[in-house]
């Protein structure tokens, strides 16, 4: 029962510190909008062509 009740303090205690309109994730966070293109890493090349 003490488990239980100390994890329900610490969520409410995550909560205060969220900004407004934000909540706690167990998940991994989604960090895009819409379907994931398909990438196939063989095909793909990375090239820097910046200063240096």
């Amino acid at each position: 029962m003490f488990f239980k009740r100390k994890e329900a303090q610490d969520q409410l205690d995550q909560k205060k510190k969220l900004p407004p309109g934000q909540s706690l994730t167990q998940k991994w966070p989604v960090l895009h909008v819409g379907s994931v293109p398909r990438f196939n890493p063989a095909a793909w090349d990375f090239k820097y062509l910046g200063p240096g």
